[in-house]
């Protein structure tokens, strides 16, 4: 149970963390969307897409993960595939990584389609495959790197940059 203490020092912390939660990830979604203009991408923001999320994860319920910022393509389901920057938060340190994330769902109809994509042209490296089972997609991702805490608008300029690397290289593959 909490006391007043407690819940003031969250209050207190959590106002001074906005910069970084949400404020980093509003930063990569206008940074990538800038360059993206040309493609009708859209972003979302976890924080702000908790309800659907829970809704579509229901064993999760509050735990679903929310520290996130994806981009989604026209004329799909944003949670069957998107490109995603992700925090891992629930441990220390905190890794980040970006890459296209498929849903279980979207997988046999896009496979032969994520599968042939030109990802060392596109991205400048093969991803790594993994497959998410917490929430059952599909991932071709930038290896995961400790999240440099001192530098974030650095890392929002380089994350933003490898989102629009992978959302270029998949976006014929997956409209």
């Amino acid at each position: 149970m909490l006391d007043e203490a407690d819940v003031r020092s969250f209050l207190k912390l959590r106002s001074r963390a906005q910069p970084l939660f949400p404020g980093l990830f509003l930063e990569i979604r206008e940074l990538a969307l800038a360059q993206l203009v040309d493609t009708g991408a859209y972003g979302v923001i976890g924080e702000f897409d908790r309800e659907r999320a829970m809704a579509l994860f229901p064993e999760l319920g509050l735990d679903v993960p929310v520290d996130w910022v994806a981009f989604g393509f026209p004329g799909r389901e944003f949670y069957d595939v998107h490109v995603g920057v992700i925090l891992e938060t629930s441990e220390w340190p905190v890794l980040c990584h970006t890459g296209l994330h498929v849903s279980d769902g979207a997988w046999p109809d896009l496979e032969a389609h994520v599968t042939g994509i030109d990802w060392r042209a596109g991205v400048g490296s093969t991803p790594e495959s993994v497959v998410a089972g917490e929430v059952r997609e599909h991932r071709f991702c930038d290896p995961a790197t400790d999240f440099d805490f001192g530098g974030s608008e650095a890392q929002a300029v380089r994350l933003a940059e490898r989102a629009v690397a992978y959302y270029r290289a998949a976006f014929k593959a997956v409209t």
